[in-house]
């Protein structure tokens, strides 16, 4: 019966660091750990290892979440984001709406009426 291997986290923490430091491949990692490179692997999933997740010499365990609910995170999301994106494009019609009017309204209604020059022509001076 072949015994298992049992690493402690500060080790976990100092391989998943390097790795997400130096850019190095696992193989690397792996020879100058000397630890399998799958091992590193399994971490990397496990961890979800990104420079955002080793802080401060602590190692963020994220709770994991199985696929299915990934998925149905994402496509919520994705339904959040365009249920948003179709009320921004909705706000941005209306106010070029109001801008059209607006600028119907100073230059025909009043400009013309009163005859008076409400906008200032650009000059560039030189």
């Amino acid at each position: 019966m072949i015994k298992r291997k049992y690493y402690s986290n500060s080790l976990k923490l100092r391989v998943l660091r390097d790795y997400a430091e130096s850019g190095q491949s696992r193989k690397a990692i792996s020879l100058k750990f000397g630890i399998d490179p799958t091992l590193i692997s399994h971490w990397v999933r496990i961890f979800e290892v990104e420079k955002a997740h080793i802080k401060e010499n602590v190692l963020v365990v994220p709770i994991k979440k199985s696929k299915i609910d990934r998925e149905s995170a994402m496509e919520q999301r994705i339904r959040d984001l365009e249920s948003s994106l179709k009320k921004k494009d909705k706000e941005l019609f209306f106010e070029k709406l109001r801008t059209h009017t607006l600028n119907t309204i100073i230059d025909g209604a009043i400009g013309e009426q009163l005859n008076i020059q409400i906008r200032k022509k650009t000059v560039t001076k030189q």
